[in-house]
């Protein structure tokens, strides 16, 4: 009864939200580090300035499986809203991750880890900015489960509404292992370039040097992303 009263309420909650503003886009990224990351992104006002917001990435790094299989995917939901008299957005979530990587376990599972995060931007006539901070933690222990750290900063000036480019600055930490390790995987320093398209379709290329020496990453990185929204 409690799961089918929680069930109508939720339904309930779909059907007032859905006369709000809703969005749907996709991201196609790829970079050196991680490989080709397709994302899914959505939205629907909740109320005046307050979105639900939900998000899906599917990791299809071959590193990130069990011999192919388990693939690593990653949720999440979240609440996104303006700040800066509109300028900005602000967006915190609470991810989850599936299958094996974080936990090192022998076969992928769900809810194998979390990933609180937080992404934000701010674009006016001159300058644009893309923050992002994520921790992913692991919730099972499958051998050697790791925590790790990803955070990126996107600073950068608007020349036309065709045409911006910036700083690209990106890091990525383990924090955590058990074995007592914890170290820097990358640290990225370079710049980028940003085409877009019917105010809205984006390109951005970024390039750069890798300025932790690890010998598990190139010295140097590139990194792409393409933003289509659909509704």
């Amino acid at each position: 009864m409690k799961i089918c009263s929680f069930l109508a309420t939720f339904c309930c909650f779909l059907q007032l939200s859905i006369a709000q503003t809703s969005t749907f886009s996709i991201a196609l990224n790829q970079d050196n580090a991680f490989g080709f990351a397709p994302a899914v992104y959505g939205s629907f006002g909740i109320k005046e300035n307050l979105d639900f917001t939900y998000y899906g990435i599917f990791w299809t790094n071959h590193a990130y499986t069990n011999e192919g299989g388990d693939a690593w995917t990653e949720t999440g939901i979240g609440l996104g809203f303006p700040a800066l008299d509109g300028k900005a957005y602000i967006n915190p979530s609470l991810g989850f991750t599936h299958g094996s990587l974080l936990s090192n376990s022998p076969s992928g599972s769900f809810g194998e880890g979390i990933v609180p995060n937080v992404v934000a931007f701010y674009a006016d006539d001159k300058l644009e900015t893309e923050l992002y901070f994520g921790y992913y933690k692991a919730l099972r222990d499958g051998g050697v489960s790791a925590d790790f750290i990803l955070y990126w900063a996107y600073p950068g000036y608007v020349f036309s509404n065709k045409f911006s480019a910036g700083l690209h600055y990106e890091q990525f930490h383990l924090t955590r292992d058990d074995t007592g390790l914890s170290e820097n995987q990358y640290q990225w320093l370079g710049a980028y370039v940003k085409f877009t398209s019917g105010d809205k379709y984006t390109f951005r290329f970024s390039f750069g040097d890798n300025l932790n020496d690890n010998p598990l990453y190139s010295g140097s990185f590139y990194k792409l992303g393409v933003f289509i929204p659909l509704m």
